[in-house]
């Protein structure tokens, strides 16, 4: 089922792979004219806007929802851990913990546009025998009693707790979409709560056929942090969408379109068939919208991109290879930094070729002997035409320490909450 519904992602997505250049008019493409900003005031600008965007999560507001899957995590760990001669036979299964955790990713909307697109399904507990698992922590293990309505309900203490005080309730539809004989429920609903209290719910709808889908997914944390996705996709058009909120505020809102002669691979297509598919993909459109603030914008021909690297035939030791493939990309893409406030570009994607290498001494003759690699990087173009790499425009030096300080203060209190 992954496979099968994995397509659409990818397609809606594969824009966020390959824009990753601009043409050369500097008037032509998204955002206009570039900014009348200094490169130092552009930098000062991106990063007061990536700070104000974190300073609107709290990790707080998340730490028990966070607790309580790792919680879980825990308890699976450490029935895998028993030695293999002690193990009693459980109907328990391993949970996907990786769809656990996406409903709490808020900084990741592609995870989001993944559970709509199928990508990391929730649907997949409906392969689970439908019932309730209960933890016993006497014989660390879960009891299970069948049920007869459509739901799997899982119970298990959170670390530190004496009772089974964490709820995992998954409902699922009577109804169901079958997809090239694959059978998935058309609705599914999870809810996690801590001490009768919800901290995570997430709705995720599937209809239509392989060729005509119709998908969306919403996850609500803490009450008031909402992510929501749609993805559409036919043959030869797919449409996703995706938004980040706090409350009524609006963090993020993302679009992608891509469209061309392509067919939706079956379930049984293989690597070889996706690929002549993808290379199909003729034009491609992606807006991200930060706070009203900033955009990320472009439009690219993936499957020219796509189709060029698989002839050029990548060397990462042959320059001319990667110069070529290069070439294509920034010949078939045009994407932008844009700032909303007067709608000019902060800066322009431009791949270019990174030279590396690695240089040793030979024992024998005593000589130095280096060898040469290459790969595309992306830099920033400025009206100027000086180019900065990507790494070093957004690196600690280059005037984005407190974002980065910002980001990693956050990053840092998710991680104590699990340690």
């Amino acid at each position: 089922m992954k496979k099968l519904l994995s397509f659409p992602l990818a397609l809606c997505l594969v824009s966020a792979f390959v824009f990753t250049s601009c043409s050369d008019d500097e008037n032509d493409g998204n955002g206009g004219n570039f900014s009348n900003l200094s490169v130092e005031q552009r930098k000062q600008r991106v990063e007061s806007v990536g700070v104000d965007l974190m300073n609107k999560i709290n990790p707080a507001d998340h730490e028990i929802a966070v607790k309580a899957i790792n919680s879980l995590d825990i308890l699976l760990n450490d029935a895998n851990n028993i030695p293999e001669e002690d193990i009693q036979p459980s109907p328990f299964p391993q949970f996907n913990m990786k769809s656990l955790r996406a409903m709490t990713a808020l900084n990741n909307l592609g995870g989001v546009v993944g559970l709509a697109s199928g990508n990391m399904t929730i649907a997949e507990w409906a392969e689970l025998d439908l019932g309730t698992y209960t933890y016993d922590s006497v014989k660390e293990e879960f009891d299970f009693v069948s049920g007869t309505d459509n739901k799997v309900i899982v119970k298990y203490p959170m670390e530190g707790s004496k009772t089974n005080n964490v709820k995992i309730e998954a409902s699922f539809s009577n109804s169901s979409t079958v997809v090239d004989n694959v059978i998935i429920p058309s609705q599914v609903d999870v809810e996690l709560s801590v001490d009768g209290t919800e901290q995570i719910s997430a709705s995720v709808s599937y209809k239509g056929e392989l060729d005509n889908q119709n998908d969306h997914a919403i996850i609500t944390i803490a009450g008031k942090y909402v992510a929501e996705a749609t993805v559409s996709a036919k043959d030869g058009s797919v449409n996703c969408s995706a938004t980040l909120k706090v409350g009524n505020e609006l963090l993020i809102s993302s679009t992608g379109s891509i469209s061309g002669s392509f067919q939706i691979p079956d379930a049984d297509a293989s690597e070889s068939d996706i690929e002549n598919e993808a290379e199909k993909i003729n034009w491609a459109k992606v807006d991200i919208n930060i706070m009203g603030q900033l955009a990320i914008t472009g439009t690219a021909n993936p499957g020219a991109i796509i189709k060029a690297d698989n002839e050029i035939g990548y060397d990462d030791e042959n320059k001319a290879t990667v110069d070529a493939l290069v070439a294509v990309y920034n010949a078939n893409m045009d994407v932008s930094l844009v700032d909303l406030s007067d709608n000019t570009a902060l800066a322009k994607g431009e791949m270019y070729t990174y030279e590396d290498k690695y240089c040793y001494t030979d024992w024998q003759t005593n000589k130095e002997i280096c060898h040469y690699y290459y790969e595309e990087e992306l830099a920033l173009r400025f009206d100027d035409d000086t180019m900065i790499d990507f790494e070093d425009f957004v690196d600690d030096r280059a005037g984005f320490g407190e974002l980065i300080d910002a980001f990693n203060r956050l990053s840092q209190t998710y991680e104590d909450y699990i340690k």
